[in-house]
């Protein structure tokens, strides 16, 4: 029997979920981390077996595994409470800790991801007889760029989607995360992944990484992002017409068009809006002609 996706979501399935996905968040990089550090040969499989096998990298995912479902179990608590008993004390709080989700997701898992690798270096080097360079450091950092792209931001996305279910409730009066701003993380993003992921793979087919391919990785990701910005100017432009409407810019009554400024499907449901708020506007002053009768 399928499930409507669009259903509400009890407190225990929104438990199970976002508790599912911490751990996905959590597990997923070690596991494609460390398999690309093979991948990119910076340890041969005899080192990694032996980082593996010592008490440094497994108690470091583990704690930090443990330490993550504590900390985000206590700060969605009151979302679940609001799915166990919504009262509007409640679906305050729940809001305001699903507003403050964003902060506190990036914050912990990119501070987990800056310290993994140095718990990975130390390892090799305490247990091995691998000695790190500063073009090391630099490479599992890439790697730990990578992951958090790659981990980070479908599970970031998946949360917010998880949000909106759980919240179906409640009415927004301004977005947690705008679409503009999603269209800029995916935009500058993945082009910045699939970047990286390529000057590693020529790195390691080829030995070479001078100034020259710093200076070239560098101006396309600045390229990136300017085309990112955009993107994301151009999608707030589309918005615009109906982001009057939420803000209370224009009234239900209002006479003036609402003009739409894209050609896209926006600009055809600005154009849609303008009709019903037409007949609106119509029937209600039919309404109080035949009232004066």
């Amino acid at each position: 029997m399928s499930m409507d996706p669009q259903a509400a979501l009890s407190d225990k399935d929104f438990k199970r979920r976002a508790r599912n996905l911490v751990i996905l968040a959590w597990t997923v990089p070690p596991v494609f981390g460390l398999s690309f550090l093979l991948y990119i040969q910076l340890f041969t499989v005899e080192q990694m077996m032996v980082v593996m096998s010592t008490p440094v990298e497994p108690g470091f995912i583990v704690l930090s595994l443990a330490f993550a479902l504590t900390y985000f179990s206590h700060f969605l608590r009151p979302v679940t409470e609001y799915l166990e008993k919504p009262t509007e004390i409640d679906a305050a709080k729940a809001l305001a800790r699903v507003r403050g989700f964003p902060f506190h997701f990036w914050s912990v898992f990119l501070i987990y991801l800056l310290i993994a690798p140095g718990t990975v270096i130390f390892s090799a080097e305490y247990y091995t007889d691998f000695v790190a360079t500063p073009m090391d450091w630099f490479r599992i950092s890439l790697v730990a760029l990578t992951v958090s792209i790659v981990v980070g931001l479908p599970i970031f996305f998946k949360m917010l989607d998880l949000f909106g279910r759980a919240l179906q409730g409640i009415r927004l009066e301004r977005p947690v995360v705008k679409i503009s701003t999603r269209v800029f993380l995916i935009a500058a993003l993945v082009p910045l992944l699939v970047n990286t992921m390529l000057v590693q793979y020529y790195w390691t087919r080829t030995g070479y990484f001078e100034l020259e391919t710093f200076v070239v990785w560098g101006s396309l990701q600045i390229l990136v992002v300017v085309g990112a910005l955009l993107f994301m100017r151009s999608c707030t432009q589309s918005l615009s017409p109906l982001q009057s409407i939420v803000e209370g810019k224009r009234g239900i009554t209002d006479t003036h068009k609402i003009m739409a400024c894209s050609t896209d499907e926006l600009g055809v449901l600005a154009g849609r809006y303008q009709e019903l708020l037409g007949h609106l506007h119509l029937r209600r002053r039919a309404r109080e002609i035949g009232n004066r009768f």
